[in-house]
């Protein structure tokens, strides 16, 4: 059956078997520990791809510029109505105190001529 001549050289077969395995277990190892994780083609954009989100991101900013500045616009407009509308009615208060001045300076005249008129005798 077996024979125990050979032996040496089947412990040395076996020997070398296991140490290339084990060399090729520990590539495997250092393989696994260098390789990219994700997956390069799941997780990274391919040119085109890259290009159309340029587009698309170019455009998206072109248009929010135009809408701040039609905001803008808008809110320098708005401002401008504000203003006038202050103006205005500034003006108007203005004219109400004044009249209001001159009503209580022409009462007080009345007033202090009453009282000298209710002194007399």
């Amino acid at each position: 059956m077996f024979s125990f001549e050979h032996a040496h050289n089947l412990g040395t077969a076996v020997l070398v078997f296991i140490g290339l395995l084990g060399g090729y277990v520990l590539l495997l190892r250092i393989r696994e520990y260098y390789r990219e994780s994700p997956d390069p083609k799941i997780t990274y954009a391919s040119r085109t791809e890259h290009e159309k989100l340029r587009q698309h991101l170019t455009e998206a900013l072109r248009e929010s510029r135009a809408e701040v500045e039609r905001l803008r616009a808008d809110i320098r407009l708005d401002n401008d109505r504000i203003n006038r509308f202050i103006t205005s009615h500034r003006g108007e208060l203005s004219a109400a105190l004044a009249g209001q001045a001159l009503l209580n300076q022409r009462l007080t005249e009345v007033s202090t001529k009453l009282d000298r008129l209710v002194e007399r005798p």
